[in-house]
């Protein structure tokens, strides 16, 4: 009876070990990407306190059968931003535009015109950044 209880507890004792550094190491690793993903949402809330923008003019060229619209935009904040990431929504839609530069910095200036649309009257231009920060601008076809 003496070795075996010993065997037992020595069975016992090794399993135990085994499962709690198999918990530990899973448990690191989840803490590990949770810490992760908490500061890359801290950095992204920030650059997103800093991030401003403002559509300075509006311009348009052409005729409700065909015209061209062109916005300067300001970066007034302090954060750089990826012009390949906007969006422009023209009456609600998602537009394709193309813009004088890749990146705009702070406190620097861009164009972005938008080819071949249609429609007289007013319309509504939304300008989208890629952390979700907006404006609008409205503007007046004859």
């Amino acid at each position: 009876m003496g070795f075996s209880v010993s065997a037992t507890f020595s069975v016992v004792v090794v399993a135990s070990l085994v499962s709690l550094i198999h918990v530990y190491s899973v448990a690191d690793n989840t803490m590990s990407e949770v810490l992760e993903s908490y500061y890359k949402n801290f950095d992204d809330l920030n650059q997103k306190k800093n991030d401003d923008i403002n559509i300075t003019n509006t311009s348009v060229i052409g005729n409700a059968t065909s015209y061209n619209l062109t916005l300067k935009i300001k970066n007034e904040g302090s954060t750089t931003l990826k012009v390949s990431a906007w969006n422009l929504l023209i009456d609600g839609e998602l537009t394709n535009f193309s813009a004088s530069d890749t990146y705009l910095l702070p406190l620097a200036e861009i164009t972005i015109t938008v080819n071949d649309l249609t429609g007289g009257g007013t319309h509504r231009a939304k300008l989208v950044t890629e952390r979700g920060h907006s404006r609008f601008a409205s503007y007046t076809v004859i």
